[in-house]
């Protein structure tokens, strides 16, 4: 429920992911949705209330990438 430090571990996590926080959020709403309400926290000028259930859920829930692609190019 702290914001600004969920943000910095959300961060290194999805730096460890083969793929990008924007990209997973763009395949999975429910993150999108609990990601929007993390930034209204931290960016809010009332300094609005958040609480991390919903973003823990959805980083659970996550489905798995089908088609993530190398960077190497390398196909296997």
């Amino acid at each position: 429920n702290d914001p600004q430090g969920t943000r910095q571990a959300l961060d290194a996590w999805a730096r460890q992911q083969p793929e990008t926080l924007a990209e997973m959020a763009a395949r999975f709403v429910p993150l999108s949705d609990a990601l929007d309400g993390l930034n209204g926290a931290l960016y809010s000028e009332t300094g609005k209330l958040w609480l991390g259930e919903d973003l823990w859920r959805a980083v659970r829930k996550l489905p798995a990438a089908e088609h993530i692609q190398d960077p190497a190019g390398d196909a296997g």
